[in-house]
């Protein structure tokens, strides 16, 4: 699987969203058919990390990956701090 590239914009270190998403395409298959055919809820960090183009790296000055498509324990800190509700809404939704 080849790495997404990234990029220095406005001293972010941003990762191209469609070369993450090609990269990751087997996973994001995978992920739409758990939530469309089998009726699983599926949390999408691109959520959280993307706009249109691009997704960050990098929470509060903090890098969140410990190795491409990987979190990091304080990057999964800080991700569920930028997402705090997520599990509520999960919950609430059952």
């Amino acid at each position: 699987m080849a790495n997404p590239s990234l990029t220095n914009q406005s001293n972010k270190c941003l990762l191209d969203r469609t070369l993450l998403e090609r990269s990751h395409k087997n996973v994001l298959n995978l992920m739409k058919y758990a939530e469309t055919s089998l009726g699983a809820k599926v949390i999408y960090l691109s959520d959280a990390l993307c706009d249109a183009k691009s997704c960050t790296t990098i929470i509060d000055g903090v890098p969140i990956y410990r190795v491409p498509g990987h979190l990091s324990n304080t990057g999964s800190v800080k991700l569920y701090q930028k997402m705090p509700n997520i599990l509520a809404d999960i919950n609430s939704n059952s």
